[in-house]
């Protein structure tokens, strides 16, 4: 057991759930390890071979999953969980934005999120559907080539709203390089 965690340590572990989970390892069991789920308390007995060492993650999330040492289905859900917990709706994994349909609106698409967007890289700012269509705009002026934008979900996700968003962000962008 010297490649196990030790007693203490974070670690990602499975809980039938589907991805692996993120928690503490509370004590060694004989061949298992007795680990407490981080976001419920919830107490679970699994095999030592079955749990990894786990990276913390700042209490905010992380805004750029690309920065993460842990990179796997669990942790990217993990990650989006506590950003959508404090309305952060949008995140990055590299050049890809991920969002989360809050299902309610936000005061975060107006004309000042426009200009703040516009005129700036999309790393300068936190991760917004209007980073990335600045960023589409800015290539397809700079290099004179058509751009697309992939927007991808389940029934319910947000895919229209988003494009609608785009839209909109495209012709307030317009309006004021006009003004």
């Amino acid at each position: 057991m010297s490649n196990s965690p030790a007693v203490g340590s974070l670690v990602w572990f499975d809980g039938n759930v589907g991805y692996l989970l993120p928690g503490k390892l509370l004590s060694f069991v004989g061949q298992d390890v007795k680990v407490q789920h981080e976001e419920d308390g919830q107490l679970h007995i699994v095999r030592a071979n079955a749990v990894i060492p786990r990276h913390e993650i700042d209490a905010h999330g992380v805004d750029n999953m690309i920065k993460m040492d842990d990179l796997h289905v669990g942790s990217i859900l993990y990650n989006i969980r506590k950003r959508y917990r404090r309305d952060q709706i949008y995140t990055y994994i590299g050049s890809i934005l991920v969002a989360v349909n809050p299902y309610m609106h936000y005061d975060i698409y107006g004309p000042d999120a426009v200009q703040k967007y516009c005129a700036t890289s999309s790393n300068s700012h936190s991760p917004h559907i209007f980073a990335i269509g600045n960023a589409a705009y800015q290539t397809m002026l700079r290099t004179e080539h058509k751009q697309a934008i992939v927007i991808n979900g389940e029934s319910g996700a947000g895919k229209t709203e988003s494009t609608k968003l785009l839209v909109e962000f495209w012709q307030l962008s317009i309006k004021q390089m006009e003004a």
